[in-house]
């Protein structure tokens, strides 16, 4: 063990001098599995391109997880679909999963019913194809690494011989606020019919928090030797990436500088994204950055704003924005609350960097 515990500080401080995103939990596996190279298979949801405007958290942690793996010098396979990422821009073997891109863009604007067919579906597809990779892959894998309920629950059935380590992304339906009572039924059932019954098949589960933790033990049986938590890394490059510009955090000057991939960390040279400037607000602002429905809980944020007087920025699209928008109409807010609507991920670092603070 102290020897595992000495690989797991070392790459810690790797993780740190580099600040490739979500290396913490890549870092976990590696300390279970001790110090030597690993053949590691990573499973999505299929529900979004991990490389794409359409990625979200999620897809962010698990394409810098295997990017992160990958350079410590594992053997990385990847199960997802992917958008804009040329094959030797991978550290990592790619497998595609399927999922319709058109399917997942009109699911996700025609509300919660079809948005849970495409979870359903994408998981569905990305088992299939984590089975088929199993199957034909030359040498057999040291661990699978799953961040979909479904998926993961599948391939544990049908596939027995090697562990499974899950990443739990989401908090449990009893700790969210759903306004429709249908909705917190069925997210409720399908957590108990997925999800708890992943946890019982996995050897390892990862969560965000300690009170996840705490509620998977209590509430589920959980052993808490399986159960670990583990923060999602942060790429503080991606929060100065104007580093040729201006010594401290800010919008950098019209031109040509030097900028972050949000899907990587390396360095590459562009033209500098300057049209958001015109959204921020000239005074101290909080930030929200996130899809506008109604588990996001961003009424709850515009009805706090109403009670003291600093100004909000709200990056993101969805089918709450219009009621969210009327919201800060009538309690006389909308003065102060801004409403950027969608913006590209590598524009977001703007936002990031001028914000006072962010709210999650």
């Amino acid at each position: 063990m102290a020897k595992n515990q000495n690989v797991f500080s070392l790459a810690w401080t790797s993780w740190n001098a580099s600040a490739y995103t979500a290396l913490s939990i890549a870092l976990f596996v590696v300390y279970q599995l001790g110090d030597s190279t690993l053949n590691l298979l990573i499973v999505s949801r299929g529900v979004r391109p991990i490389s794409s405007d359409l990625a979200g958290g999620a897809e962010f942690v698990l394409l810098n997880h295997a990017r992160s793996l990958a350079r410590l010098g594992h053997s990385v396979h990847m199960v997802s679909d992917s958008e804009g990422l040329a094959p030797e821009d991978n550290p990592y073997m790619l497998h595609q999963v399927g999922t319709p891109l058109w399917f997942g863009n009109f699911c996700r604007r025609a509300g919660f019913s079809l948005w849970i067919i495409l979870h359903l579906l994408g998981n569905m597809l990305a088992a299939w194809s984590a089975l088929r990779v199993i199957r034909n892959s030359k040498e057999p894998f040291d661990v699978i690494h799953c961040h979909g309920n479904l998926s993961g629950l599948l391939i544990s059935i049908f596939h027995h011989s090697t562990p499974i380590v899950y990443t739990e992304h989401d908090s449990t339906p009893w700790t969210c606020y759903y306004p429709s009572l249908a909705e917190r039924i069925l997210r409720k059932s399908v957590y108990n019919l997925f999800n708890v019954r992943l946890y019982r098949r996995a050897i390892t589960i990862a969560v965000l928090y300690p009170e996840q933790k705490a509620e998977l033990e209590q509430r589920w049986g959980i052993s808490p030797e399986k159960v670990v938590v583990v923060a999602n890394g942060v790429n503080e490059q991606l929060f100065s990436p104007y580093l040729e510009y201006s010594p401290h955090p800010g919008l950098p000057p019209e031109g040509e500088g030097i900028i972050l991939s949000p899907f990587g960390g390396e360095l590459e040279r562009g033209p500098l994204p300057v049209s958001a400037a015109k959204k921020l607000p000239t005074e101290d602002f909080c930030l929200f950055v996130g899809r506008l429905e109604p588990r996001k809980g961003v009424d709850v944020l515009i009805r706090a704003l109403s009670e003291c007087s600093i100004a909000c920025v709200i990056v993101g699209d969805g089918p709450e924005r219009k009621r969210l928008e009327a919201l800060a109409t009538d309690l006389d807010i909308d003065s102060r609350v801004t409403f950027v609507g969608k913006v590209l991920n590598g524009d977001l670092k703007q936002y990031y960097c001028d914000s006072s603070f962010y709210i999650v």
